[in-house]
């Protein structure tokens, strides 16, 4: 047989082709599976984690609403469930400072009201009065009286949250004034293969933040009233978690008990302006909020929104003080 070449042996070849057809399958397969299929479900698990958290939260949320509308003694227990991510209480997250103006031929504005500050510019933005008198109200009680001067004010004492303001013309006719606020939040924070989801409950708001998209309002700030009803009532909630073991809740199973302690009821009547700026990471849906369900307009130039009356409307400002404790269920 020298020479002479055996022939091929067309039964070895064929499953030699399909195991290598067979091994070029499975390498796809598991490729598109690492890429894609693993993540899309580690993405859906995420989600599923995070509404879990939310109709919880969206839960507790609708309690403290019950309780700061119904008056002092009011109280609820709430039901807590986090399958993922950790919720810290905030105080004094967001800023809110509201400018009110009772004189009908006066618009007040202000620069500078905001926590911390050392200065304070008083304007009429119909630009009838340019000196003013000013006395500022410390939530400790001190009071202070101030001229402008070019519109400015160099302040003795720095702004805090609850600090509150009397504007008055030279000759002493009140013209307005102004109410700066901080406001507690409930921030969730939730860190997933999808990328970051977050919640914050704050003064009767819900608002929501997803993967690749701007925070979005849930539910509409707790106000009551409209410009159309000549009418306007803010709720302000401070949550108190002396009494509670707990300032962050981690993952796990949680009673909440929320009581309301009363507290402060500031009320204006016949103004005729109102100017709102609100200062932190959730100005913008929050503004969207008073402007779609409470006839705010916004300021193309200025970071503020505002409501301006031809007919005197009652404005007040209600602070409730609610109680917070959390245990393990």
């Amino acid at each position: 047989m020298s020479g002479k070449y055996r022939p091929l042996n067309d039964d070895a070849v064929t499953p030699v082709i399909s195991t290598v057809l067979i091994l070029g399958i499975m390498l796809v397969v598991t490729g598109a599976l690492l890429s894609w299929g693993i993540p899309n479900l580690q993405s859906n698990e995420a989600y599923a984690n995070y509404m879990t958290c939310y109709n919880n939260l969206l839960n507790l949320q609708h309690d403290i609403e019950d309780v700061a509308t119904q008056g002092e003694g009011a109280s609820r227990v709430s039901s807590v469930s986090l399958s993922a991510g950790d919720a810290t209480f905030k105080k004094d997250s967001e800023t809110f400072s509201f400018v009110y103006t009772s004189d009908s031929s006066v618009i007040l504005d202000t620069e500078g009201l905001s926590n911390g500050s050392d200065f304070l510019r008083v304007f009429d933005l119909e630009s009838n009065l340019d000196a003013f008198n000013v006395t500022i109200v410390y939530p400790d009680g001190e009071e202070v009286q101030y001229n402008t001067s070019d519109n400015e004010i160099s302040l003795s004492r720095n702004l805090i949250s609850d600090t509150s303001g009397i504007i008055s013309d030279v000759n002493g006719t009140e013209l307005g004034g102004f109410i700066l606020l901080g406001v507690d939040e409930l921030y969730y924070n939730y860190q997933s293969v999808a990328g970051v989801y977050s919640m914050s409950l704050i003064s009767g708001s819900t608002i929501a933040k997803e993967p690749s998209s701007q925070p979005y309002l849930v539910s509409t700030p707790l106000t009551l009233g409209s410009l159309e009803s000549g009418t306007i009532s803010f709720y302000s909630v401070n949550l108190n978690l002396d009494g509670s073991r707990y300032s962050a809740i981690g993952t796990g199973n949680y009673e909440v008990s929320i009581r309301n302690q009363g507290g402060s009821i500031q009320s204006y009547t016949s103004i005729y302006h109102l100017r709102l700026h609100i200062s932190g990471d959730l100005q913008t849906p929050l503004y969207y909020g008073y402007q779609s369900y409470f006839d705010f307009e916004k300021d193309p130039f200025g970071n503020e929104i505002y409501l301006d009356s031809d007919t005197p409307i009652d404005f007040r400002l209600l602070e409730r003080n609610i109680d917070v404790s959390v245990s393990l269920r």
